[in-house]
């Protein structure tokens, strides 16, 4: 726990004594943002981002994105809803995973961007990338080499997912990968 004071008042950052609070801690948070869920979404995302297994991958977020509840899709002043932006699909994609096993980053920065998440599991390493509509998120990540940074990572390859989201389906259109061979064995 971290004490500081801003204008008088004393702030407190708190922190997770271990990993089974803080999985607990994300259980509840996911059960809050897809309460018909009851993880096996999330279990079913730790178990496709371990085998590399992107059937499974794109089934499990599409039931995500499904379960939640219009009523969770609010608006974003008069012309725009927050499910129009891409930051709003990964961030719900993010905190899943955030209750799962693997080491994750979200908007990490590389030479020629920022790519939308960043996972290490056991035997693979991931970048995500979100877009709506048809904008190929593929190839940007591609294009900007976000996976450069990645390439020394000899105990694991390098898996690239571009997702495209539908804006008025408020799901995944698109899911495409490509992987990296980054295993020296």
């Amino acid at each position: 726990m971290k004490k500081k004071e801003i204008g008088g008042k004393p702030y407190f950052t708190l922190n997770f004594p271990n990993i089974s609070v803080r999985s607990s801690f994300y259980d509840i948070l996911c059960s809050f943002l897809s309460p018909n869920n009851k993880n096996t979404t999330r279990l079913a995302i730790n178990k496709a981002l371990e085998k590399a297994d992107f059937k499974l991958l794109e089934e499990a977020i599409r039931i995500l994105f499904a379960i939640i509840p219009y009523q969770y899709n609010p608006v974003k002043g008069d012309k725009k809803r927050i499910s129009d932006y891409e930051g709003y699909y990964s961030s719900l994609l993010f905190y899943h995973l955030k209750a799962t096993d693997v080491y994750k980053e979200g908007e990490s920065s590389s030479y020629h961007g920022r790519l939308d998440i960043y996972v290490r599991a056991v035997n693979y390493l991931y970048i995500f990338e979100f877009k709506i509509g048809k904008s190929d998120a593929l190839n940007q990540i591609l294009d900007r080499k976000y996976y450069e940074k990645y390439l020394g990572d000899e105990k694991r390859n390098l898996n690239l997912v571009g997702v495209n989201f539908d804006a008025e389906d408020k799901n995944i259109s698109k899911l495409e990968y490509k992987e990296i061979k980054n295993k020296t064995n």
